[in-house]
């Protein structure tokens, strides 16, 4: 990886290495965190961001200022409760109905759930699984 600096209309060069793992305490210990550790929370919040940005799309396709939409749907994932006016018995349907899945993703966090569904579809879909009729009388 490399990066190009600009020092008074001098380039200069410089090669950054990336650190195999990065320390960090915890509880007074040193731990060494690994790449693959830094990849997860990467793609947590990534997600997170992500669902962020969907919401507050929604909100504005709506019709309702950038900044307001921004501020609901922030409260709203993490389930604060503040409200700049939009959550009201007035608002659409569609968004009651949006703002009820955000709460819950908020609540139970995307991780669990995302675990939850994989958990249920490969045990749905799970070819190598056997079920026998066993019949049992009383």
């Amino acid at each position: 990886m490399l990066n190009i600096w600009r020092l008074n209309n001098k380039s200069k060069i410089i090669k950054v290495k990336r650190p195999k793992s990065t320390t960090d305490y915890q509880c007074g210990k040193k731990i060494e965190l690994s790449p693959d550790y830094a990849r997860v929370t990467l793609s947590y919040v990534a997600l997170y961001i992500f669902t962020f940005l969907i919401g507050v799309f929604v909100f504005v396709a709506a019709g309702y200022p950038v900044v307001d939409a921004m501020f609901e749907y922030a409260s709203t994932l993490s389930t604060i409760g503040l409200s700049v006016g939009i959550t009201s018995a007035e608002m659409p349907t569609f968004l009651k109905i949006v703002q009820i899945i955000t709460m819950w993703f908020g609540r139970l966090e995307f991780i669990a759930i995302i675990i939850a569904v994989l958990k249920m579809t490969t045990s749905f879909y799970d070819s190598d699984v056997v079920v026998e009729n066993n019949t049992h009388s009383v």
